[in-house]
């Protein structure tokens, strides 16, 4: 486990440029104190809970990317992608429902990397479409 901490240590140490930094004089800082006590049998659950933060803070930074003050025609674009669960709370459906409505061409999706987006204005159409 000290080979890996001190790996680690000497991984940020390059990363951050500092020079002649060691570990040993940071005793007391928060990263020292994770280092001492992770071990390569703790990882997996430390990797998880630092995915489960990010998730958390991603989620935070596009709620706040969506509090704008100013009237959405304005903002909108023609195409904005967004996400199944905006698409899905838009349409006033399940996820499941918007993945079979995908599937008939009630809606199209595009696959982005390893994500589904949808148009803003598509969705507009296929709700207009829906009241008719």
């Amino acid at each position: 486990m000290l080979l890996m901490a001190t790996n680690v240590n000497n991984f940020f140490d390059n990363a951050t440029g500092k020079t002649g930094y060691n570990s040993t004089t940071a005793k007391g800082s928060a990263f020292q104190a994770i280092m001492e006590n992770l071990t390569f049998e703790k990882l997996p659950a430390a990797v998880a809970g630092l995915y489960e933060k990010l998730e958390r803070l991603e989620r935070i930074i596009l709620d706040l990317g969506m509090k704008d003050d100013k009237p959405k025609a304005q903002t909108e674009q023609p195409d904005e992608y967004i996400s199944r669960k905006q698409a899905a709370k838009i349409l006033k459906v399940s996820l499941p429902t918007l993945g079979e409505w995908s599937k008939s061409g009630i809606v199209k999706g595009y696959r982005i990397a390893t994500r589904v987006r949808y148009k803003r204005c598509e969705l507009e159409q296929a709700v207009k479409a829906m009241k008719v």
